[in-house]
């Protein structure tokens, strides 16, 4: 029989494999990185950083991660080299010969087993690693800890979902395996590597040859018209990279796997001898029928070929992200020095920079009187609508620079609701006529729904200095006055119509050291984004924010769809027009003209949310951008209910509202142990509904059932209606959610 043959992806498959509009900003990268390092468990931890930089800066497939191991590292070269061919028939190999002969591969199961398994899905590939010592560490603690990785394809999947919920502003949603692959793709280009070069790093040469062949574009333009996306501009910080300094809860110490530690480890392993097969345990389908030397051995690229790595790759890219990180800390200390010779630089207002979506700005305006740790509200750039406000990495030198603008969203028109007499989003009168006394409650719209004291930052208030300030949230602004014994203090008033987001402790790395705890928002000034940052912590925090979603989210404009129960059965209905209003912990919802099809109101409460998806919606022949959510109603029944909010920058700050509880009760239930009763009474209800006794179907004595019950309600997890007990929202969330990924 011919030797098998390999063919490329197609264009359409390379699309789908790496779509450019998935790729991660450094900084979204980062936040998605420190979401990994949330978990409690040290060695899901360790999973956790290594799936997501082993996808998301080097470009491996999950495939090539499960069947990576140490015989494939060069540790004196710094390299890790993919082989053409590394015999296995493990169980996922056995299950992909499987599906390759049932879709006509024309082989027996076993000529597929020993003359194809492993290989990956293009080509072999050397990739260097030795630039980063977190990289280095990755790689060495992986073998050293689990030899090769046990996680399938889809735990890794739901391990990169799980880490972009726990990280700070991101859409997690939005990401999964493939937004990791195109952030290697977007990262490779920004180094600098030809688009040839790029494709033969990621696996994917056939149809990155060709742009190898293009001229007068940049890499970065040449990977985006392939792929179909757009330019960007590649001004970020790789301090991920740059940095060894271990994080917190970071399973490993980047800053001992440096040369000198390679060096030494691939001494060590000199003298072992090499397997000439991958060590995944065969299939247990297989192993009566197949001897391990039947798979053969291990095959390499062809010394000649263009894809093994004679440039130094690893130079390139070493010089490359270290290069820009000396720029970020060079231009750091020439803004301290000019601010420390001139201190009037301190106020100068920076020139307006165009601001890129995730980035760090390059742009450090001077840092006021040179003070330690002083820092302001100029400096930051605004992240993208995918990422909404990741932290960016923390600056590792000095004082802080003055903080720019920075948006946790992307630039939005906010629109001038509110705004009186032409004033711009934010106004700032530092002098009065000295005649007359400040009563800030002039500067309001109404009667302030929240006042307190506290330290603010905001680029239109105090040079953008933390400053002790007194904060008024009025009806439709929000008004800080300085703290001080002036009878024209100065004030700074932003309009609510204005603000594009609001987080809870999101802070620009440069303010990290100012503030304990805050709400960060994010607001239009012109044609600009700016940063105000309210420390609050606890309640006071988390008040605030329920009263500015509010204010905000009063008698908004809706489309909706929501089911109609009509004698006990749950009836489609079509979308309808409405209004919207939020409350601390519910939705309350209002359909025009209540109809037999349509609710006059309903309310649904956060708690009763059990998961969320975004759709569109038609009404009135126009498309709506919406925000399905599944819930429970009143009697406990699970149904969809789809909203969209007709202002666009009121229905992505609608979407953070539910988003930030939805969240808040999944990190909740993280921390939770389930023994295999609770787990058994919990699907019970979760199947059986309001419909059955769940007594009829849990084979257990009364008093241990209600024991089981009592210590579920304790947790939230149940509640006892009028049928007795039901899954609260927070129980459904469990049963989708932790009991499926008991296992991973």
């Amino acid at each position: 029989m011919g030797e098998p043959t390999r063919s490329g992806p197609t264009g359409a498959q390379l699309l789908a494999s790496i779509p450019p509009s998935k790729a991660l900003e450094p900084s979204a990268f980062y936040s998605l990185y420190l979401g990994g390092l949330s978990f409690d468990d040290r060695q899901r931890r360790l999973r956790a950083s290594s799936v997501l930089m082993l996808g998301g800066r080097l470009g491996l497939r999950p495939g090539e991660i499960q069947h990576l191991h140490e015989e494939w590292i060069d540790w004196g070269r710094g390299e890790l080299t993919i082989p053409e061919r590394d015999p296995c028939a493990c169980q996922q190999c056995w299950e992909t010969a499987r599906h390759a002969q049932r879709a006509g591969d024309g082989r027996t199961l076993r000529e597929i087993l020993t003359e194809s398994m492993w290989s990956p899905p293009s080509a072999g590939r050397t990739i260097p690693f030795a630039w980063s010592e977190r990289l280095t560490a990755i790689l060495a603690r992986l073998c050293e800890a689990e030899e090769y990785l046990t996680l399938s394809a889809e735990a890794m999947g739901r391990l990169v979902e799980r880490s972009a919920s726990h990280a700070e502003g991101l859409d997690d949603e939005a990401i999964d395996f493939r937004s990791l692959r195109a952030t290697a793709a977007m990262f490779f280009a920004d180094a600098g590597f030809s688009p040839q070069r790029v494709g033969s790093l990621l696996g994917e040469d056939d149809h990155t040859r060709a742009m190898g062949q293009r001229m007068g574009s940049d890499a970065r333009q040449q990977l985006a018209a392939l792929f179909g996306g757009s330019e960007a501009d590649p001004g970020e910080d790789y301090t991920l990279l740059a940095n060894p300094k271990p994080f917190d809860r970071e399973p490993f110490d980047p800053q001992t796997y440096d040369a000198e530690w390679r060096q030494a480890r691939a001494h060590s392993r000199s003298s072992k001898p090499e397997r000439v097969r991958n060590p995944r345990p065969m299939s247990s389908s297989v192993e009566d029928v197949l001897d391990a030397a039947d798979l053969g051995t291990r095959s390499y690229l062809d010394p000649e070929s263009e894809l093994v790595d004679e440039t130094n790759a690893a130079v390139q890219l070493g010089r490359w992200v270290n290069g820009r990180d000396a720029e970020r800390r060079a231009e750091i200390s020439r803004a301290e020095t000019a601010s420390q010779q001139s201190p009037a630089a301190g106020h100068a207002d920076p020139s307006p920079s165009d601001t890129t979506e995730g980035s760090v700005s390059q742009q450090s305006p001077s840092a006021s009187g040179g003070q330690s740790g002083s820092a302001s509200a100029e400096s930051a750039s605004g992240a993208s609508e995918q990422s909404q406000s990741p932290r960016p990495p923390r600056e590792q030198s000095g004082a802080p620079p003055s903080a720019g603008e920075q948006s946790p969203t992307k630039n939005t028109t906010g629109g001038g609701e509110g705004s009186r007499n032409g004033e711009t989003a934010s106004e700032s009168t530092p002098t009065i006529d000295d005649a007359s006394v400040f009563d800030p409650r002039d500067q309001l719209s109404g009667s302030p729904v929240v006042t307190v004291e506290t330290t603010v930052a905001c680029s239109a208030f105090a040079d953008g200095q933390p400053t002790s300030a007194r904060v008024f949230l009025g009806p439709q602004e929000l008004l800080f006055v300085r703290s001080d014994d002036s009878m024209t203090p100065e004030h700074t008033r932003i309009e609510l119509s204005a603000v594009v987001d609001q987080s809870l402790d999101h802070l620009p790395s440069q303010l990290e050291d100012a503030f304990e705890s805050a709400v960060t928002l994010a607001y239009d000034e012109g044609d600009r984004q700016r940063l105000a940052i309210v420390e609050l912590s606890g309640n006071r925090q988390r008040g605030f924010v329920n009263a500015v979603f509010k204010q905000i989210l009063s008698a908004c404009r809706i489309v909706v769809t929501h089911p109609a129960r009509r004698g006990g059965r749950v009836l489609n209905t079509a979308a309808a027009g409405g209004t919207l209003s939020v409350d601390d912990r519910s939705v309350s919802i209002t359909v025009d003209d209540e109809d037999e099809a349509n609710e006059g109101a309903f309310t649904i409460q956060l708690s009763d949310i059990i998961y969320f998806e975004l759709e569109k919606q038609t009404f009135e022949e126009q498309r709506f951008r919406s925000l399905s959510v599944r819930h429970l109603d009143e009697s406990g029944v699970a149904i969809k209910t789809t909203i969209a909010v007709r202002d666009e920058r009121k229905h992505k700050l609608f979407q953070r509202f539910v988003r930030r509880g939805y969240r808040e009760r999944k990190r909740k239930i993280e921390g939770l142990t389930l023994t295999e009763a609770y787990k058994e009474v919990l699907v019970a209800l979760y199947s059986a509904g309001d419909e059955f006794d769940i007594s009829m179907i849990i084979d257990k004595p009364a008093d241990e059932l209600q024991e089981l019950l009592s210590s579920l309600g304790q947790v939230g997890l149940v509640r006892m209606s009028d049928n007795g007990a039901v899954l609260t929202g927070l129980g459904h969330v469990v049963v989708n959610e932790k009991i499926e990924d008991v296992n991973m």
